[in-house]
């Protein structure tokens, strides 16, 4: 008979349902790791307050492309700034950022 491995045998445990810890989860699986995903909090948008910015080649490249669009909104350049203000514009021709309604997207 095969072996069926117990219900708590996996490849990889992820501590923290964050938005990286999601990525590492899902990467895992889509690779046939077998994933476990450990998270304090029963909603994972819980307490959120921060707006995630997404490249255009996460976008189209990653599980990242299949969020719905109610979810993100898409901007043409993004200005980064630095803790004494000085800041640097983010733009390219053809180029484009997402930004995340980010607890409703780890809901999601």
């Amino acid at each position: 008979m095969p072996h069926t491995p117990p219900a708590n045998d996996y490849d990889v445990v992820i501590v923290g349902a964050s938005f990286a810890g999601a990525a590492c989860a899902l990467a895992a699986a889509q690779y046939g790791l077998r994933v476990c995903v450990l998270e304090r909090k029963t909603d994972p948008g819980e307490r959120l307050h921060t707006t995630g910015i997404v490249v255009k080649e996460a976008m189209e490249h990653t599980w990242l492309g299949r969020m719905p669009d109610h979810l993100v909104q898409r901007v043409a350049n993004v200005r980064l700034y630095a803790p004494n203000l000085h800041n640097v514009l983010l733009t390219a021709p053809g180029y484009y950022f997402l930004t995340t309604d980010t607890p409703n997207l780890m809901r999601w």
